[in-house]
């Protein structure tokens, strides 16, 4: 878990909550503890936004750091594989921070999300080099 204690000891925070529609185990990463509370919150908020977000992180948004996983170890194996690649790359930094800003600043409740994402929003649609 190398690549996953680097980032918490760069003050990313790291979370792990109950997928709702599904099962299983949803564990994320980001540069925000103030992020990754409202992106949790999104999940388990109004089932407009938390439909939308999910099938966004299980698709064009699947560069992010969330993964889904049938239990605690393997979403943590999941998500060391997922960002050890790009650890070292500064971009991907800066595009989780932005992505999810953009996640949390599109989210109202209702489809204001899902909107965003419809729409190819920078922040939320943008493709990242590495993709």
């Amino acid at each position: 878990m190398k690549s996953l204690n680097q980032l918490v000891r760069e003050e990313w925070n790291l979370q792990a909550w109950d997928i709702r529609y599904g099962k299983g185990i949803q564990l994320m990463i980001g540069p925000s503890a103030v992020h990754v509370d409202l992106i949790r919150d999104i999940t388990g908020g109004p089932d407009i936004p938390a439909v939308t977000l999910e099938l966004y992180f299980r698709g064009y948004g699947s560069w992010l750091p969330v993964v889904e996983a049938d239990s605690i170890s393997e979403a943590l194996q999941l998500l060391e594989e997922k960002v050890t690649r790009l650890i070292g790359d500064v971009e991907w930094k800066d595009c989780v921070f932005t992505g999810f800003q953009e996640i949390c600043g599109k989210d109202d409740g209702g489809y204001g999300l899902e909107n965003a994402i419809e729409n190819d929003a920078e922040g939320i649609y943008k493709k990242p080099h590495w993709k």
